[in-house]
């Protein structure tokens, strides 16, 4: 009896640092948009970078954007694909736009990075890094970003054959 309890106490432990660590990478992330890639005028790839360029030309925060988006793809994964997968995604949906809505209000213009077009690739190579560093620790959660990748996932389960 003592050991299924300890075992239970070991997985929601577990489950609850997993959990922690898409919400930290979550935070990050919206900190990276914040100081390198929205003050560098660039955009990332993916429906994230879609919202970029939605916020340069509208003003429309891809905080917003990417909730907007993320939630139907969330739900798609979750009657679809893994329920443990899209709850990930999801809870890091959540966190990165409110994360992103209040960095933005907020402001840490002081800490942005400015390339002042002269050393435009170093933000590019800076941002990179970071959400390089971040997306493996997301899919070793068994987490993303939403998205791409939620699309690609279903495409890749429900289509192998598409898989590249």
């Amino acid at each position: 009896m003592q050991n299924r309890a300890n075992k239970k106490k070991a997985s929601i432990w577990n489950t609850a640092l997993q959990y922690g660590v898409i919400i930290l990478c979550a935070v990050l992330m919206a900190f990276n948009y914040q100081l390198f890639i929205v003050k560098n005028n660039f955009a990332p790839a993916g429906l994230n970078g879609i919202a970029t360029m939605i916020q340069y030309k509208t003003g429309f925060s891809i905080g917003y954007f990417s909730l907007i988006i993320n939630i139907p793809l969330c739900l798609l994964a979750f009657f679809f694909l893994d329920r443990n997968y899209a709850a990930r995604t999801l809870v890091y949906s959540f966190a990165y736009s409110f994360s992103f809505l209040l960095i933005q209000r907020i402001g840490f213009e002081q800490f942005q990075y400015n390339a002042h077009d002269e050393n435009a690739i170093f933000p590019v190579m800076i941002s990179g890094f970071i959400s390089g560093t971040l997306y493996y620790f997301l899919f070793s959660n068994s987490a993303s970003t939403g998205g791409t990748d939620v699309l690609s996932k279903f495409i890749s389960e429900q289509k192998p054959e598409m898989n590249f």
